[in-house]
């Protein structure tokens, strides 16, 4: 028998068990949308060990369509050279984001160390979000924003599944684990949602 971890097969012959990428960035795209964000720039990687890149990027693409947010093409980045002059020229637009995605956690937090680098307030300038919920070793004081996925528990589920397996047991097909969002220190208030708070501080002081 053979179980597929944290990954499915997509013919449906083999039995897996896999996080719910799915919801994962539904959560980020609902995180960032609640927060004000509109100019949201992706950041992805190419390269075999990078599979769920462009897969979390489209389903992110996906899910900003159902607020009507379609993202030009130069909002797609792939990081090939240095992050801080890739961030340089990212912030040096007319309309620069006001949140990066970062496809895993580890990009994430080199992204964070990056911002530092060239002066960026985080999330004061931009927001940072990014994917697996594991808090890489960095220079950087942020706890990144982040899709949490719970690896021990998908471990527990494929041993389970293959144990079934080898006993003749039943097994689901696909087993999906829930993930969760953790807000961390690095997602702040996009630039319309922080106008409103600035007019509502003002008006509830003395104005009327």
């Amino acid at each position: 028998p053979i179980v597929v971890v944290n990954k499915h097969d997509e013919e449906g012959v083999l039995h897996s068990v896999c996080s719910d990428e799915q919801a994962g960035m539904s959560l980020v795209t609902n995180a960032l949308i609640a927060r004000g964000h509109r100019r949201i720039v992706s950041l992805d990687q190419e390269g075999w060990d990078y599979r769920d890149a462009k897969e979390r990027v489209a389903l992110l693409d996906r899910h900003l369509a159902d607020y009507d947010v379609v993202r030009p093409e130069e909002d797609r980045v792939t990081v090939k050279g240095s992050i801080p002059a890739l961030l340089e020229q990212l912030m040096a637009r007319p309309e620069p984001p006001t949140a990066i995605f970062c496809w895993h956690d580890r990009l994430a937090y080199r992204v964070l160390e990056a911002c530092d680098e060239v002066g960026l307030d985080i999330p004061k300038d931009v927001s940072i979000v990014g994917y697996d919920g594991l808090h890489w070793p960095s220079t950087s004081k942020h706890v990144a924003a982040s899709v949490h996925v719970n690896p021990g528990e998908i471990a527990v589920r494929s041993l389970g599944m293959l144990t079934a397996l080898i006993e003749g047991r039943s097994a689901p097909l696909r087993d999906i684990v829930p993930v969760l969002f953790q807000s961390g220190t690095t997602l702040g208030l996009g630039p319309e949602v922080k106008r409103r708070h600035t007019d509502s501080h003002f008006y509830g002081e003395g104005g009327n």
